[in-house]
């Protein structure tokens, strides 16, 4: 598998499912600016991780039926148009319903990732993933740092048009590098979308991993989403900036996804994922005891990152 494709893979992945956390970073602005309770502001993080868990149920199982480029690009340019509709928001409530469109076609990523396994020699397969999920890791923490300062500068719907810009331009890159992958399955879409219950059912190691991404998002959608609310309060008074930089602090912690992935090639995963759900619970004991402290916000983001990194690259 040429070096310069996985990269392309991971920049790919990255770029689209960062689509899901920008709006993070500029809730203040948004309760500004549609004179609303923080409250209802977070609805639009909490709309976008909704569509991102219909996109993962309903459009990722389209890879096996669908050749899988096309089902790529096809997805791009629906989210290219979510985005634009998410831009041009006449009031908050459309900006809600293309919120949800944005999460949903953002797991674009989620259709990257198991290409990426798919065209990975078997012995490269844990290198390949914590590539690909480093640099998904690396696009959700970007994602607030460049979201939080180009809504200080030039207002949040700019955040949206480039946003649209950027996956044009991947979306071009894939059209033109990324190889034709035949369907594996002529299952019909019900059947295919039945057949999720029967893999839950009979594999026990896939009903343990999804448990363990549930409570994982939980806690950091629950941590990210309050966290510009919180430092736009009375108490720090910042920006969608601070935000963003907090984020860029968990970027050390992501690039831990390679090594975990190798690791996890020659040793297993139990022992890597169990040792990364240390730093996690430490993280968030952090977070409690010292909730008023920066300082503590950033010891527990960089704690608690190389977890997340760990358990998607195993």
């Amino acid at each position: 598998m040429p070096a310069f494709l996985v990269r392309l893979l991971a920049v790919g992945a990255g770029a689209a499912v960062a689509n899901s956390y920008y709006n993070q970073a500029f809730l203040g602005h948004l309760t500004a600016e549609f004179g609303l309770a923080a409250g209802a502001a977070a609805i639009v993080p909490v709309l976008t991780q909704a569509g991102n868990a219909l996109g993962v149920l309903l459009l990722a199982p389209l890879g096996d039926r669908l050749e899988r480029k096309s089902l790529i690009l096809a997805t791009i340019g629906a989210l290219v148009a979510a985005l634009v509709g998410a831009a041009v928001s006449p009031g908050f409530a459309w900006l809600t319903i293309a919120s949800l469109a944005v999460g949903l076609f953002a797991t674009v990523a989620q259709q990257i990732v198991p290409l990426a396994v798919h065209l990975a020699p078997p012995a490269e397969r844990g290198r390949v993933l914590g590539t690909v999920t480093g640099g998904i890791l690396i696009g959700i923490l970007l994602a607030r740092t460049v979201s939080g300062l180009i809504s200080d500068l030039w207002g949040w719907p700019v955040m949206f048009w480039l946003a649209a810009a950027a996956m044009i331009a991947i979306g071009a890159a894939l059209a033109l590098w990324l190889p034709r992958v035949p369907p594996t399955t002529d299952l019909s879409y019900p059947r295919l979308i039945g057949s999720l219950w029967t893999l839950v059912r009979t594999h026990g190691v896939l009903r343990r991993a999804a448990a363990v991404q549930f409570l994982i998002f939980a806690a950091f959608i629950g941590f990210w989403s309050n966290l510009a609310l919180v430092l736009s309060g009375p108490t720090y008074r910042l920006g969608g900036t601070a935000v963003g930089l907090l984020a860029l602090v968990g970027v050390a912690g992501a690039l831990a996804a390679p090594i975990a992935g190798g690791f996890a090639d020659r040793h297993g995963s139990r022992v890597v994922v169990s040792t990364g759900a240390g730093f996690l619970l430490v993280a968030f004991l952090i977070f409690g005891l010292a909730q008023d402290s920066l300082m503590a916000f950033v010891i527990g983001i960089l704690g608690s990152k190389p977890y997340q990194a760990i358990d998607l690259s195993t």
